[in-house]
C-alpha cells in the first residue's frame, strides 16, 4: 500500500508522490492549517474498508498565495 501525498487546487492535482518519493510542500502551510479527518479507504492487509483519522494540511489559496509569491 503506502502513503500518497498530493498538492491540489480543488480537483486539480498540482503535484503528488507516494511513500518517500514526493516533494515536501509543508512550508506553504501554517500550524493552524493542520486538520484531522476521518478517511475511509481499502486496507489490502485486512481486505476490507476501514476508517482512520488522518492529519491533513489544508487552506484556501488566498492564505497560501503570499508564501507562493516568495
Amino acid at each position: 500500500m503506502g502513503t500518497v501525498i498530493t498538492l491540489s487546487l480543488g480537483n486539480l492535482e498540482v503535484d503528488w508522490g507516494k511513500n518517500y518519493n514526493h516533494t515536501n510542500h509543508s512550508s506553504l502551510f501554517q500550524p493552524k492549517n493542520l486538520k484531522v479527518f476521518n478517511v475511509k479507504y481499502h486496507d489490502e492487509d485486512e481486505e476490507k474498508y476501514v476508517t482512520k483519522k488522518k492529519e491533513v494540511l489544508m487552506a484556501p489559496l488566498r492564505e497560501i498565495l503570499p508564501r507562493l509569491e516568495l
